[in-house]
């Protein structure tokens, strides 16, 4: 059976899979004139624009909510309840790039042109098998619910250069995110006081965004599958005694149980877990011995336990060094300054 709307949109407002009852709407969304199916398996929406709308599944925050694969054209519904996915119904969405997730936890994922809106809930996007750069607009109060503009690009095997798709995707309502199969960069536009934390292992770290003040435990975005950082417009420096605006974190990242040497350039744009990194204006590591070379705009380095080396490299302005416990190096100028009450614990030697 086909069915079209007049208006080019076509919204599936319900549809539970303990029920096999599916609802199509047309004209608008929230239309009440529509085309009801009982006992379908799919349903395909092959008008281009179509909306699928899940907003009216009755599931809330920690219940199981919709799988949407923009790519695969393929939606995943649960019945209430059904948290071992025992009841899965599988809808086939054609043309549909605009998607409005349920008030549950919902999984989609990315196709340029798409506009998915997450919703409520606790929800997870995932990129695609282009390369992305997901920019971050904003976020609220509590640094989750992450609006993003992505822009999908496609590499040549031949030359290597990266050719941008023409249309972008926009998510809302984001909470975690992650890589999809070619090179996925961050870029922090929303000039948010932030800390990165860099855990898991070095292979595969895991980012952890939050609001610069917020501790661990509470509301956090988490971030995997991306291979750079960037940060796009930072706005004023703060001063040696401030919170760096993007602060990097690397206290968590491990090998097993054993601390992990970090080694980052902040001139070049090297750190260990990351292809790339630029934009950020502080870096704390963890118990290893680590290497760190300030860039310009670098305006703190805690470096902990460890027999750690700072390098001020293009170092300009001021800059708060904490080497902690272990025998530190400091590598710089002959006009470099230091004020000893400036730092907590300089564990420092001046080469």
């Amino acid at each position: 059976m086909t069915w079209n709307s007049d208006s080019g949109k076509t919204s599936l407002t319900r549809a539970e899979s303990n029920g096999d009852v599916l609802t199509a709407r047309g004209d608008r969304i929230g239309s009440t004139a529509g085309l009801t199916i009982t006992g379908a398996e799919g349903l395909v929406l092959r008008q281009a624009g179509s909306v699928l709308d899940l907003s009216g599944q009755q599931v809330s925050a920690g219940q199981a909510g919709a799988e949407f694969h923009a790519e695969d054209g393929m939606v995943k519904l649960l019945a209430v309840g059904d948290e071992d996915r025992q009841k899965v119904i599988s809808l086939e969405t054609g043309n549909v790039l605009n998607f409005i997730g349920t008030a549950g936890d919902d999984q989609a994922q990315l196709i340029d042109g798409a506009v998915i809106n997450l919703g409520a809930g606790s929800d997870r996007i995932i990129g695609s098998h282009a390369n992305q750069d997901w920019h971050l607009v904003s976020r609220n109060a509590a640094g989750r619910e992450l609006s993003l503009e992505v822009t999908l690009s496609d590499l040549d095997s031949e030359t290597g250069e990266a050719t941008a798709r023409t249309k972008k995707a926009f998510v809302y309502g984001a909470d975690a995110i992650s890589g999809g199969h070619g090179d996925d960069r961050l870029v922090i536009g929303d000039q948010t006081d932030s800390r990165i934390e860099v855990s898991s292992s070095e292979e595969e770290p895991i980012l952890t965004l939050r609001r610069d003040g917020t501790t661990g435990g509470q509301a956090a975005v988490t971030v995997t599958g991306f291979e750079a950082l960037s940060v796009a417009d930072a706005g004023a420096i703060p001063n040696a005694h401030s919170a760096a605006r993007i602060h990097l974190d690397y206290t968590g990242l491990k090998a097993g149980q054993d601390a992990v040497n970090v080694s980052i350039d902040l001139t070049t744009g090297s750190a260990t877990g990351l292809k790339s990194v630029s934009g950020v204006y502080g870096v704390t590591t963890g118990a290893g011995d680590d290497v760190v070379v300030a860039a310009a705009g670098t305006r703190f380095i805690r470096t902990h336990g460890g027999d750690d080396t700072i390098s001020l490299g293009l170092a300009h302005g001021d800059l708060l060094l904490d080497g902690g416990a272990g025998t530190n190096t400091l590598i710089g100028d002959q006009g470099l300054t230091c004020a000893p009450s400036a730092r907590r614990s300089s564990g420092l030697r001046r080469l």
